[in-house]
């Protein structure tokens, strides 16, 4: 069956007593919730360390699985517009969402160097 190992919030500081825990955990799956590009660099620098087999980076995804936040309305899933109704309803979104194309450039960046 499945066994929760440990939860944590996304405020912390220094990361090495999260990944200290997590590792102690035994755990073989994380679920890392902090929101794009946050999660993908936080996984990319602790995956390893934490000794997890799976690092899943699910956003806000957790919140619509547990029923805390709703999720859009047929017509806007539908039609690939999921991001534009939840930045309508959640407007402080806007800031991280201009990000996200930056990251998807440097990551392209970043291949085409490798």
């Amino acid at each position: 069956g499945l066994r929760i190992a440990g939860t944590h919030d996304g405020y912390f500081k220094e990361d090495g007593p999260v990944v200290a825990a997590i590792r102690q955990s035994g755990a073989d799956v994380v679920f890392v919730c902090l929101g794009a590009p946050k999660q993908e660099k936080w996984m990319a620098k602790n995956g390893a360390a934490t000794g997890a087999r799976l690092l899943c980076g699910l956003g806000g995804s957790l919140d619509v699985f547990a029923g805390v936040v709703e999720r859009a309305p047929k017509f806007w899933t539908d039609h690939g517009l999921e991001w534009f109704y939840r930045l309508c309803k959640e407007p402080r979104r806007i800031g991280r969402m201009m990000k996200l194309p930056l990251f998807l450039i440097h990551v392209k960046q970043e291949k085409r160097h490798r």
